[in-house]
């Protein structure tokens, strides 16, 4: 089970692996140092990260992507603190009116880090873009790229974004 965590997360602390499958924290470390698992230095985190073995770490940093809130990659808030220096909140569970972002915010991965989100919800041939917010790493045209991707996932031949 540890190792099947942590080839679902790819690169995580002993305490992500554990709290994927719920196993407790010093069997999970136990395991990992007896098994010789490669650790890594994560920039800006003080725990110890593993490797999952035959991982390889190469990241395009031309590519740009939305990801699923509910990806293994961002669903823990730690994880997603530690990893990426972000604490984004899915609101897709809170009344309209207390939302601060939008139902479905959805981190960009651009390269190896986190650029910003984006909101999107689909309405008939229609992909709305609710809310969105970048860094000034991400330029305009990789956000028109973005929104080309998730309007073809969305099987949508309209992008509208919503102005505040």
């Amino acid at each position: 089970m540890v190792d099947l965590s942590l080839r679902a997360l790819g690169i995580a602390t002993d305490r992500d692996v554990a709290e994927y499958f719920k196993i407790s924290l010093p069997e999970t470390r136990k395991i990992l140092i007896e098994s010789e698992y490669e650790r890594v230095i994560v920039e800006g985190s003080t725990e110890n990260w593993y490797l999952a073995k035959d991982v390889e770490m190469s990241f395009s940093d031309e590519s740009i992507v939305a990801i699923s809130p509910l990806d293994s990659l961002v669903w823990s808030r730690g994880r997603q603190k530690n990893l990426f220096q972000r604490d984004y909140i899915l609101e897709s569970y809170k009344p309209k009116l207390k939302r601060k972002f939008g139902y479905f915010g959805m981190p960009v991965l651009k390269g190896h880090r986190i650029v910003g989100r984006v909101a999107p919800r689909k309405s008939g041939e229609t992909l709305l873009i609710e809310a969105q917010e970048f860094d000034d790493a991400i330029s305009p045209d990789e956000i028109e790229l973005l929104l080309r991707k998730l309007s073809t996932w969305a099987s949508c031949s309209h992008v509208i974004m919503e102005r505040d």
